[in-house]
């Protein structure tokens, strides 16, 4: 499986931008998201049901990703190991567990697959020139 890296990037830029209230033991309920159901929902090839279990044609969850998630994202992984500060961990154990941000999740995205990053660097080069002329 090839990993989408356009869907990948959208993941990490919902974790950051503040829309996603976070909430653990869940992908989702009344307090907000996990980092993994904050996927689901941006994904949008399923739906939410009353239970706030993410549903899909053929699967559903309340703790993972659903197989249909995993093909938008183009990974295998229901619960991806990711790159952490400590070595790996799965996404759900650094949410939950470690009680890492959506922010602290997206690096560690970002470091699990490092072809994803946009190049801030150039981005802020470019805005700092603009502001000179």
């Amino acid at each position: 499986m090839a990993l989408n890296i356009r869907n990948m990037r959208k993941w990490v830029k919902a974790l950051r931008s503040g829309e996603y209230q976070q909430t653990t033991g869940a992908l989702k309920n009344s307090v907000g998201f996990c980092c993994l159901g904050v996927a689901c929902d941006i994904s949008k090839v399923g739906r939410w049901d009353s239970y706030n279990c993410y549903t899909t044609d053929s699967d559903g969850d309340w703790g993972t990703l659903p197989v249909e998630v995993c093909s938008w994202l183009g990974i295998k992984s229901k619960n991806p190991s990711l790159r952490s500060g400590h070595g790996r961990k799965a996404a759900s154990i650094l949410n939950d567990d470690d009680g890492a941000s959506f922010a602290q999740i997206a690096d560690a995205i970002e470091r699990t697959w490092p072809q994803i990053r946009l190049k801030r660097a150039a981005t802020k080069k470019k805005a700092t020139n603009k502001g000179e002329r």
